[in-house]
């Protein structure tokens, strides 16, 4: 695995460990969606899942936090044009 590390060698819900580069880049992606995110739609088990998301497509390959942030917006709100986050 690129960028994380396996707390022990068996399988069964072990969670991988993450360097920090790699936290910081899901932060930043976490923040930028959350930032755009209405606040009606704000609540902890949004954010975690949100979190969840990210992990995901990280683990998929996608590393750059605005390209994280835009392909979760586009699934939520996939008719709000191609506005930017900054």
């Amino acid at each position: 695995m690129s960028g994380s590390k396996m707390r022990d060698g068996r399988s069964g819900g072990v969670q991988p460990l993450r360097d920090p580069e790699s936290l910081r880049q899901m932060a930043r992606a976490l923040d930028r969606v959350w930032d755009a995110l209405p606040e009606i739609h704000r609540s902890d088990g949004t954010r975690r899942q949100l979190a969840l998301l990210i992990v995901r497509l990280f683990d998929r390959g996608e590393h750059d936090p605005a390209r994280l942030a835009e392909m979760i917006l586009s699934e939520l709100f996939p008719g709000r044009g191609n506005a930017k986050i900054v």
